[in-house]
């Protein structure tokens, strides 16, 4: 700012009119002293745009889905020209819904498939982690292998990364290929067999598959399994340890283009449409410079409401009317800082399907759920989603306000889950 009022005070001692209507000059102008001079003297010149700076904010007023956005704090020189907003969400991953290293008796619901299955700590090789692994023998098919139901853990339109270790006991002669595979109907199955494995008795390898559940699915049942065309003695009996099922968020990424109409801009359309929350970043460029940006987003008011919607999309069901939502405590334990919270959420939502191809979009504000109290903790809350499908684009920032879908069967019985002051694992926003 000091050498642009160093050249004004130059050109003012020099006897320059600066008219104060006049255009932005060129960047030469204000690179190159002789061109600077010439527009000064032909009284065309003017304070020019330099970006980056000074710091901008970038925000939306816009609920969901959102395709504008306001870019404040503008340099009032830079009208005319070009800018360029992207936003980009800060996702944490969540922990896993599944895990599994055989370490109890429980063995967390697998079991055989066409085969033998039994935990075990001895012989050759031993467990990846941990003191136990688990031993899949009398194969005589490729498809005969080891399997777990988690129909009721992954939601429809949720994508999941499923995975586990393998590796053949110790004298096993041949390469067998595994495979993962998700069976999400009666003949229904989904893998992908360019991500076989060749499993070998020197190593652990591990095995993944990731896989979006579709809407009219009835199952999710994963196995693991080898390939009967490809490797060789695909029977061949093998150990199994770290069975993993982790859900894959794809952070929202949105840009947009246009030209800057003055110190607040709004920049539109921001394409694809998002979901406004806290946790997002912005980048901006005016006249194609980076310019400091920051993204600044508030909820809105804590809002109330459903709809009857298709099974994993926001496309509500013709003919079909959520009526309201009733949020009860079954139960809560915890002191301050650290307390939980156990509901039960039911609808009014008559005629909905329960056959997995309908679901509920709702929102409600927990701050007025019973057994809350005023002074809980909502910068560090979390939600336990457990009967409830998390909505894509939510996070636990808008808190109290909690926007989820429910399975049509809510509409009769009603879906439970849990609101933990303490984020902590299995907290789903």
């Amino acid at each position: 700012m000091i050498s642009r009022l160093r050249a004004a005070a130059a050109i003012a001692a020099a006897g320059v009119l600066l008219l104060a209507g006049a255009a932005s000059p060129t960047t030469s102008a204000w690179t190159d002293p002789a061109v600077f001079t010439a527009q000064a003297s032909a009284g065309t010149w003017q304070e020019p745009c330099v970006p980056g700076q000074d710091p901008v904010t970038v925000t939306t007023t816009n609920p969901a889905p959102a395709t504008s956005v306001r870019v404040d704090g503008i340099d009032p020189a830079c009208l005319g020209e070009s800018i360029a907003v992207q936003l980009a969400e800060n996702v944490t991953q969540p922990a896993p819904i599944h895990t599994q290293g055989f370490e109890s008796t429980s063995l967390g619901g697998w079991g055989a498939r066409g085969a033998s299955f039994a935990r075990t700590n001895a012989g050759s090789p031993p467990p990846r982690t941990g003191s136990w692994a688990a031993a899949v023998t009398n194969r005589t098919q490729a498809w005969h292998g080891a399997q777990v139901d988690l129909t009721s853990q992954v939601p429809i339109g949720s994508t999941h990364e499923f995975s586990a270790w393998v590796r053949l006991p110790a004298g096993t002669t041949g390469a067998p290929q595994f495979v993962a595979t998700i069976q999400h109907g009666a003949s229904s199955y989904a893998n992908n067999y360019d991500l076989a494995v060749t499993a070998t008795t020197t190593q652990w390898v591990r095995v993944a598959f990731t896989w979006t559940r579709p809407t009219g699915s009835d199952r999710v049942i994963f196995i693991i399994e080898t390939r009967g065309d490809a490797g060789s003695n695909p029977n061949a009996a093998f150990r199994m340890d770290d069975a993993q099922v982790v859900r894959v968020i794809t952070p929202q990424s949105t840009t947009g283009t246009g030209t800057v109409t003055g110190p607040s801009t709004v920049v539109s359309p921001m394409s694809p449409s998002f979901t406004p929350v806290a946790n997002m970043a912005a980048t901006v460029e005016i006249g194609g410079v980076a310019v400091p940006a920051t993204w600044v987003y508030g909820p809105p008011a804590p809002t109330t409401g459903c709809t009857v919607v298709y099974a994993g999309t926001a496309n509500p069901v013709p003919g079909r009317t959520c009526q309201g939502s009733t949020v009860t405590q079954s139960g809560g334990y915890g002191a301050p800082g650290s307390r939980v919270r156990q509901f039960n959420i039911g609808f009014t939502a008559p005629g909905i399907a329960t056959d997995n191809s309908e679901e509920i979009l709702f929102t409600t504000n927990l701050s007025d759920a019973p057994g809350v109290p005023s002074g809980w903790s909502w910068t560090t809350s979390t939600v336990l989603h457990s009967s409830l499908i998390p909505h894509p684009g939510y996070s636990c920032d808008s808190l109290p306000s909690f926007t989820a879908r429910a399975p049509g069967w809510a509409a009769s019985s009603p879906a439970y889950f849990e609101l933990l002051e303490q984020a902590g694992p299995g907290g789903s926003c």
